[in-house]
């Protein structure tokens, strides 16, 4: 092989590795931005932008509710005829990790939770409702990062969301 040729060849080689880890590293952003569009889309009462950040066979756990799909998440928001609350979710220590062709992401949350919804201010205590952590799985669905999978692990109970109280 003449040296141009190796040239080409590592050149090519490296071209490759660039653009893999390029897309990889796209597709971590991606879901980053997801899983914070998550908190967003449920703090604002989105209900359409909150079920479309799953995919269609998605596993959703918190709380005491399961479901298995999207479908089901559309149901279980439709079918809620309970007075809605104000919620306010802190996300921190976020990461996303690409292995063997799969995304997967944890972080922690803080939640706040008033019951009602109209103008702010709302009596909260100091602390918030609930402290866990999102355990999550992801695909890439027409350069758009969903949910497969999003756990919600409770690791602290600090109030019944009934003692908050709204102005």
């Amino acid at each position: 092989m003449t040296l141009f040729r190796q040239i080409v060849a590592l050149f090519m080689l490296y071209a490759a590795s660039t653009t893999t880890g390029l897309a990889e590293s796209d597709h971590i952003s991606l879901c980053r931005e997801t899983s914070l569009n998550y908190a967003r889309f449920a703090d604002e009462g989105n209900t359409e932008g909150f079920i479309n950040l799953f995919a269609d066979d998605a596993f959703y756990q918190t709380g005491s509710f399961t479901v298995k799909s999207k479908e089901e998440l559309r149901k279980l928001f439709e079918g809620d005829d309970s007075p809605p609350n104000t919620t306010m979710h802190v996300i921190s220590n976020h990461q996303i990790v690409s292995e063997a062709g799969k995304l997967n992401g944890k972080s922690y949350y803080q939640l706040f939770l008033a019951k009602g919804q109209g103008q702010a201010p709302y009596k909260l205590s100091a602390q918030p409702v609930y402290a866990g952590v999102y355990e999550d799985e992801y695909v890439i669905e027409h350069d758009v990062c969903k949910f497969t999978k999003r756990v919600a692990r409770r690791t602290f109970i600090f109030l019944s969301p009934t003692l908050c109280k709204r102005n």
